[in-house]
């Protein structure tokens, strides 16, 4: 939808899971390594309680076709978010919900950050800001239900341990 473009676009990257060839989920991910902004700096001041830029990854425009919203394809997702994190050396995931989503976040570690504002441009929402420690996700330390993270992690720290992603 052309009306979904933004100015995160051009340097954003997008993960997608597709079914018989066609798209029925994506995500966005924008490093805050770079001088470019997230898409949260359009609407807060990412200056105050966050972790340093470099560290973080901001997701958004997370979204799965209502036909498959029962299905695993939010957990292969979410696997290969990790999998990103990981890999570019990233720890935090920043991203933002509405509060009848927010719960399913916080079933795989998501925190509020007490911040919240009002998306325009996604149905002039009240949106949760909030982040995942990811690190300590996938350790186990912070509170996620051993059923969510063995559906959705289990495998990944399997991989990252067999291919010296990560010392466990």
């Amino acid at each position: 939808n052309e009306q979904l473009n933004d100015n995160c676009d051009d340097y954003s990257k997008v993960i997608i899971g597709k079914y018989k060839g066609k798209i029925v989920a994506s995500l966005r991910i924008i490093d805050l390594d770079s001088d470019k902004k997230a898409e949260l700096e359009y609407f807060i001041n990412l200056e105050k309680k966050f972790p340093e830029r470099n560290q973080i990854v901001e997701v958004s425009r997370f979204c799965v076709h209502p036909q498959f919203k029962r299905s695993d394809l939010f957990s292969n997702l979410v696997r290969h978010l990790g999998l990103y994190m990981f890999q570019s050396n990233k720890r935090y995931i920043l991203s933002s919900a509405t509060s009848d989503l927010f719960p399913l976040y916080k079933r795989i570690g998501a925190k509020k950050t007490g911040i919240d504002y009002t998306h325009n441009i996604l149905g002039n929402k009240k949106h949760i800001v909030f982040l995942i420690d990811v690190h300590k996700v996938v350790a186990k330390v912070k509170s996620i239900d051993p059923f969510s993270w063995n559906i959705i992690f289990s495998e990944l720290v399997d991989f990252l341990y067999k291919n010296t992603l990560v010392n466990l």
